[in-house]
């Protein structure tokens, strides 16, 4: 098993040399790994807002701000709750939230909707990559469920997000996009 997970891990860089190939002076890649936490989804007393999954079929963003988490996630108050609605402002000074989020129908409670599998980094671009498992049950009812990544603060060009072994979308930090669709901060209701 160490030895299939070597070889994943072999290909994978040299994916991502083709991928990455070199920066503007000609140096090689120099992919490394990126340490990371998973936030657990009841962690929090809230929930992603509505977006328009029809023309956006997942929502991604990278939160960096209390602000934003606010833009992305609605608080839950319920009777008898006492957990908090939103990490605290602390975190935000090492760390940064990246959001993957998908409209399904109503999962399995056993059913693991999001595993990641590795997140790197290369000439300031941020690749996570991780797999989504569609719930095929025909439910009456859809739920938005999303995957939340804690990883260390720093400030990249682009995340490409990479789900299921195919590229969802692209993140361009450096144009200040931090989330795919594009979230209007200053409305207070989303």
């Amino acid at each position: 098993m160490k030895t299939l997970g070597m070889i994943i891990a072999l290909a994978t860089i040299l994916q991502i040399s083709s991928v990455c190939g070199s920066d503007d002076t000609g140096s090689a890649s120099k992919a490394k790994a990126v340490s990371y936490r998973i936030l657990k989804n009841d962690e929090f007393q809230s929930f992603i807002k509505n977006w328009d999954d029809k023309k956006y079929p997942a929502l991604y963003a990278l939160i960096r701000t209390p602000a934003q988490w606010d833009a992305i996630f609605h608080p839950a108050p319920v009777m008898g709750g006492n957990r908090p609605f939103a990490p605290g402002a602390k975190l935000y000074e090492n760390e940064q939230i990246i959001i993957v989020a998908h409209v399904i129908p109503a999962p399995d409670p056993n059913l693991t909707l999001f595993n990641v599998r590795q997140i790197f980094t290369d000439n300031e671009v941020l690749f996570i990559y991780y797999r989504f498992n569609q719930p095929e049950n025909a439910a009456s009812y859809t739920v938005k469920s999303h995957m939340a990544v804690v990883i260390p603060k720093y400030n990249y060009k682009r995340i490409v997000f990479i789900e299921s072994g195919k590229q969802l979308g692209i993140l361009d930090l450096a144009q200040g996009q931090w989330s795919v669709p594009a979230v209007d901060m200053s409305s207070k209701e989303q």
